[in-house]
């Protein structure tokens, strides 16, 4: 976050100050999930249809996702998405994939 920073002297002392008010942590980003078929028969391909992210700030980010599904064995599992902007803030948003016999 960014913070402005009011200086002044008083008798040779330097008095710093910070308005908190405008110090504020932006929100983290907003993370949807787009639609897509999270159902799949064992051995066909799943496609991962991924997000869509906002921000009032920001319009890149960094995305790191845990993918552990494996379409040859039936099971459920669960796809994780971790998105950071800028200023730290995360969201964890997640998808449960079905693979089927």
């Amino acid at each position: 976050a960014q913070c402005n920073k009011f200086v002044s002297t008083e008798k040779s002392i330097l008095i710093e100050s910070i308005q908190a008010a405008t110090c504020s942590v932006p929100p983290a980003p907003t993370v949807t999930l787009n639609p897509g078929i999270d159902s799949v028969k064992v051995n066909t391909e799943w496609i991962d249809e991924g997000l869509t992210i906002t921000d009032n700030y920001d319009t890149e980010f960094t995305i790191v996702i845990e993918n552990n599904v494996s379409i040859d064995n039936p099971a459920l599992y669960e796809v994780i998405y971790f998105v950071t902007d800028s200023s730290g803030n995360e969201t964890v948003i997640s998808r449960t994939v079905s693979v089927f016999e």
